[in-house]
């Protein structure tokens, strides 16, 4: 009988994934009861059965990531000081405690990818789509509006931002790409890394899944199940190798301990189908069909994360890491107590009522009894940094909020803060 894979598709505009929801932990078992002997000349007394242990947050490695970032601007050829191109890309820069020789490999990896967006080489839509090429096509169309007086957008853009979906014992790296060439909607494209911590190497499909013929057969008919309209505008004889060639290294990517797929579909159906397609398989499935060194780590965790400035912090526990994001900013310390898995800092912004990631800055895959020195800027009223600690008491992840009390004061909100100002 074939098994049920559970599924969701997600047809997303925009990629959030600092959002998403992780795996459930383990909650702790209490110790039994014990009952009282019956007599000893009756009955032999019952063997103690031993009390169940509290699972121990396997810690492994420690990993810590640094967003950097490139933006290259061009101005118009005419003087005039119009912006014609921005072309930006973030770098996660890796660091695996006490292991230089993964650190590298890891890098080393990044780098190759830095320049396969950079030089637009071996772009899957077949066309170079690189820094030169984007500038190249931004200076023809601002030409073609200069000569002939229309009244067009001139402001092309490539831009590619990064986000850190798992960080444990595997690290996965997600870059989403959206490049504007004056068409009336922007082009979106997903890719994804993931790098064994243990050797440094990459994780591929046919190290992760040990018999691919059947998850891919699997995967394609619950596709299809949940987006029927797609069998029947490529055709019932064709829409298995449109499905089976979407599953490929460089589309997947680990969300904590689940399995994102992100299909691009676009040209199928007269563009019915364009964008990004997510399809999520659950640990259901996940447990039993893929190699367990990739399972996430178990045990509980319990800690606390709260900011003091350097006025208030007292200073006795071990600064991890230091942590830039405004050169000459205020010092803050994040002090965390007991054990935070998967820390991460984001850039945010607040519209509509709701403030939003829009950057992440720095990543650690765990902190026990540890500092992070902060170097920042915090408007009064308006937070503009956001910690996530994922896995924070009984919620998947929680959103805190750097806030100064604007007399040098510093604290972390929850997202019941309003933004003033």
């Amino acid at each position: 009988m074939k098994r049920v894979i559970a599924l969701i598709i997600c047809a997303v505009m925009v990629l959030s994934l600092c959002s998403c929801a992780g795996v459930e932990l383990p909650e702790p078992t209490s110790e039994p009861t014990a009952e009282s002997a019956p007599a000893p000349a009756e009955t032999p007394e019952p063997s103690e059965e031993p009390a169940a242990e509290e699972a121990v947050f396997e810690t492994g490695e420690r990993v810590f990531i640094n967003v950097e970032k490139t933006e290259l601007t061009e101005l118009a050829p005419d003087g005039s000081g119009k912006l014609i191109l921005t072309f930006l890309y973030e770098t996660p820069v890796v660091y695996v405690e006490g292991n230089e020789e993964v650190s590298s490999m890891i890098n080393d990896a990044i780098a190759m990818e830095d320049e396969r967006y950079y030089s637009g080489y071996n772009t899957d839509n077949g066309y170079e789509a690189g820094y030169n090429a984007m500038l190249e096509a931004a200076i023809d169309n601002f030409t073609y509006a200069y000569n002939t007086g229309k009244d067009i957008k001139v402001d092309f853009s490539k831009v590619r931002k990064v986000d850190i979906t798992r960080n444990d014992s595997v690290l996965s790296i997600v870059y989403k790409e959206t490049t504007y060439t004056g068409d009336p909607k922007e082009d979106i494209s997903v890719s994804a890394m993931n790098f064994d911590i243990a050797t440094g190497e990459l994780i591929t499909l046919e190290k992760l899944i040990p018999d691919m013929d059947a998850f891919k057969n699997n995967v394609s008919d619950f596709i299809v199940e949940w987006m029927p309209d797609l069998a029947s505008a490529v055709g019932v004889e064709t829409y298995t190798d449109v499905i089976l060639n979407s599953i490929t290294d460089g589309n997947w990517f680990f969300n904590d301990g689940l399995i994102v797929f992100a299909a691009d579909f676009s040209g199928i159906g007269e563009g019915a189908f364009d964008g990004v397609h997510y399809f999520t398989l659950f640990d259901s499935f996940l447990d039993e069909n893929i190699n367990p060194v990739y399972l996430p780590r178990q045990g509980g965790v319990s800690g606390t994360i709260e900011a003091y400035s350097q006025q208030s912090y007292g200073g006795e526990m071990e600064i991890i890491d230091r942590v830039v994001i405004d050169e000459g900013g205020q010092t803050v310390y994040l002090v965390v107590k007991g054990t935070e898995i998967d820390l991460q800092i984001y850039d945010v912004e607040y519209a509509n009522d709701s403030f939003y990631a829009t950057g992440l800055r720095w990543a650690c895959s765990y902190v026990t009894d540890g500092v992070i020195q902060l170097v920042c800027n915090i408007p009064n009223g308006m937070p503009k940094l956001a910690i996530n600690n994922k896995y924070s008491g009984e919620d998947d992840s929680n959103m805190l909020f750097l806030t100064s009390d604007g007399a040098g004061g510093v604290s972390l909100a929850d997202d019941s803060i309003s933004a003033v100002g």
